[in-house]
């Protein structure tokens, strides 16, 4: 199942459109998080739990892939959920040494397969 686990900063709508400028449509998504339907942020682990207690999620069943080192990954590592970043756009932190895994865009799904067999 595909979540799509932005920072509810934004209505639905609004993360519906913005979903639209890379091609997505709400419909590949089982769940989406907007400011209707979560009551936290990124980076704290309350986010992530939150999304996996309504979807019956533990968390080695969730593969989270993001673009930035202290939001998502540190985020997903305090929830024991695995996390690659991925893209050349990456948001990096100097002042916070997280050593991550980084993949090409063109990995993400290779690497979903990997987890499933």
């Amino acid at each position: 199942m595909a979540v799509l686990s932005t920072n509810p900063i934004f209505p639905k709508d609004g993360a519906a459109t913005r979903m639209g400028f890379v091609g997505l449509k709400e419909d590949d998504f089982k769940f989406i998080t907007a400011y209707e339907n979560s009551h936290y942020l990124k980076p704290k682990s309350k986010y992530l739990i939150e999304i996996m207690n309504k979807l019956n999620l533990k968390p080695e069943e969730v593969i989270l892939f993001g673009n930035n080192d202290y939001e998502d990954y540190y985020c997903a590592l305090q929830c024991g959920i695995k996390c690659f970043l991925v893209g050349d756009y990456l948001i990096l932190h100097e002042d916070k040494i997280i050593d991550c895994p980084k993949i090409k865009m063109e990995d993400v799904i290779p690497t979903i397969e990997s987890f499933l067999k």
